[in-house]
């Protein structure tokens, strides 16, 4: 009787003590082991929204910097309400685009960009806010350049360029030498001169636009990988 007494209270301790710390160490394995699978997932999760979110932004910018850049001419962008006043001072038609129109626009129109975190989207939108207030900004000084540059080289004329080897005024320069008195030469050669300069003008002004909405990707995500718009760009300034 006392040998199955024994053996009643080895199998009591057996189930209660050896038993539920068997059963607590494999559990807390497979908690750990379920953890460390969740952590790899949240890694490859995390990975792959970076890469959405680089292609998201990288095809707004690309999108942007062509349709609010004059570039196609089948998509005008938004014109500015001050147009007829502006053309008056005889700018020409890159700086009648209303930018921060044309960037809002297409950006609510972005039905992808939805596909970002919250957090996000409204990060972005307030870069684009940012990126289209400096380029107003640098759209009022490159007015003022454009308005005052006669002025300046008319003062200065050491500060014209020269000509474009290759361009229309130059070749037809070259080939009236001689036929023309040099006054009017001089005076084509002036005026030649000073166009090629308002031309730099808004070449730069056109840089400005593509530097400052390609300025979106580093102010917004500098963490991710390198945005998609850099190498697609189709076209170089060298004013």
């Amino acid at each position: 009787m006392s040998q199955v007494g024994l053996l009643a209270v080895t199998i009591f301790i057996y189930l209660y003590t050896v038993v539920p710390v068997y059963e607590k160490d494999k559990l807390t394995k497979e908690i750990a082991n379920k953890e460390k699978q969740l952590a790899i997932m949240k890694t490859e999760l995390d990975n792959n929204y970076e890469q959405l979110r680089s292609r998201l932004i990288g095809d707004y910018i690309y999108l942007v910097s062509l349709r609010c850049n004059a570039i196609q001419t089948n998509m005008p962008p938004p014109i500015r309400n001050d147009r007829q006043e502006i053309r008056q001072l005889g700018i020409t038609n890159i700086f009648h685009i209303d930018i921060p129109n044309c960037l809002s626009t297409h950006m609510s129109a972005a039905k992808a960009l939805r596909k970002l975190r919250p957090a996000d989207y409204e990060h972005l939108k307030k870069k684009v806010a940012i990126v289209s207030e400096t380029l107003e900004l640098k759209r009022n000084q490159r007015i003022k350049e454009y308005i005052d540059y006669p002025k300046v080289v008319a003062k200065n004329p050491n500060l014209l360029p020269e000509l474009y080897e290759f361009s229309y005024p130059a070749s037809w320069l070259k080939q009236s030498k001689g036929k023309i008195s040099d006054e009017e030469y001089t005076r084509y050669e002036n005026d030649a001169k000073v166009k090629q300069g308002l031309l730099a003008i808004e070449g730069n002004f056109m840089k400005d636009i593509v530097e400052e909405i390609a300025s979106i990707q580093n102010k917004s995500f500098s963490n991710s990988e390198q945005l998609p718009f850099a190498g697609r760009f189709p076209f170089q300034f060298n004013p």
